[in-house]
């Protein structure tokens, strides 16, 4: 008896696949949709995330600023995470101060799988205390890091410290004016 077929013999034959030969499959299809979700798509991941962080400066959510800076951060001019908290905590607990930003990613480059750079163009209107000053047009680079979660933090954002209202700003709210 021949132990082979020809491909024309076995047409007729059911397909047999074993029920964890489907399961497996069925978990390997769900784990690659979950690390997409976490990890794919990064330009749309950190134009979402720059969003995110100038709608929470818009609506003075502090968790949601702080969400979008790593604790790693440090820029050109030395400050640190603990210096943009207090920043940003400032600035919520300001009642009378608004902003209405204007942000637009305007390119975004990968380094790595866990590094990135984006470059942002940013306008908008400060108001605080009976004045208001206008804030921009400027481009702010931005380094970011992705977190083992998937999700990407700000280490770095150079570009935004020669603008004179947010200078003045900073002073204010740091105590060094």
């Amino acid at each position: 008896m021949n132990a082979f077929r020809r491909r024309g013999e076995m047409e007729g034959l059911p397909l047999r696949v074993s029920p964890a030969w489907v399961i497996g499959g069925v978990l390997c299809l769900a784990l690659l949709a979950v690390a997409w979700w976490r990890y794919g798509n990064a330009g749309a991941k950190i134009r979402a995330m720059v969003q995110s962080a100038a709608k929470g400066i818009e609506r003075k959510d502090f968790w949601a600023v702080m969400r979008c800076v790593s604790p790693n951060y440090r820029d050109g001019s030395g400050l640190t995470f603990r210096d943009i908290q207090q920043m940003v905590l400032s600035w919520c607990r300001n009642k009378d101060a608004h902003v209405w930003l204007t942000v637009q990613p305007q390119r975004v480059h990968l380094q790595n799988f866990w590094q990135a750079t984006a470059t942002v163009q940013v306008q908008g209107i400060i108001s605080a205390e009976g004045f208001s000053l206008p804030l921009g047009p400027m481009t702010v680079t931005l380094q970011l890091e992705r977190t083992w979660l998937g999700q990407w933090r700000v280490t770095r954002a150079d570009g935004w410290q020669s603008d004179p209202s947010l200078q003045k700003l900073q002073g204010e709210y740091l105590g060094t004016e």
